[in-house]
């Protein structure tokens, strides 16, 4: 069963900003005085997100990206670094929610399936057709084809 989902969509917020809410509304759900939510967001001024545990290292320029007046902050979940390229490029969307919130929410894969195929059925009954593929078995990082485990 599915509990059912708050919509929440704010104004561009740096990133800072963008990652206290998220963070705001898990705590919520997880402490059981909030709903599961879905939100939809954008970043002002252009963000480079970093994953929990990922080093800011080389591989990002702190200098250009100050010059250019790109923001850098840690998300709560892992990855890699996104650009966010602000409201006029981008629409992000974050999940707060627990296990039992909905039927695979104990899955890290099955959430992200469940989650992808909510998505796809609200792009498609505002009547863009989209639709959900399998991923190849290899992915491009950095030039390299890298193994993918599916399920």
């Amino acid at each position: 069963m599915t509990t059912p989902f708050r919509l929440l969509v704010t104004e561009p917020l740096d990133g800072a900003l963008n990652m206290a809410l998220d963070e705001a509304l898990l705590l919520g759900r997880l402490a059981g005085t909030a709903p599961p939510t879905l939100r939809f967001f954008s970043w002002q001024p252009a963000t480079i997100s970093l994953g929990y545990g990922q080093a800011l290292d080389h591989r990002i320029d702190v200098a250009a990206a100050g010059a250019l007046g790109i923001g850098i902050v840690r998300r709560p979940t892992g990855g890699s670094a996104i650009l966010h390229e602000g409201p006029a490029l981008e629409l992000t969307y974050s999940v707060a929610a627990r296990a039992g919130d909905f039927e695979g929410a104990g899955d890290l894969l099955e959430t992200y399936r469940w989650i992808g195929a909510a998505l796809a059925a609200g792009i498609n009954r505002v009547g863009a057709p989209v639709e959900m593929v399998p991923a190849p078995l290899y992915s491009q990082v950095w030039g390299e084809a890298v193994p993918r485990k599916l399920s």
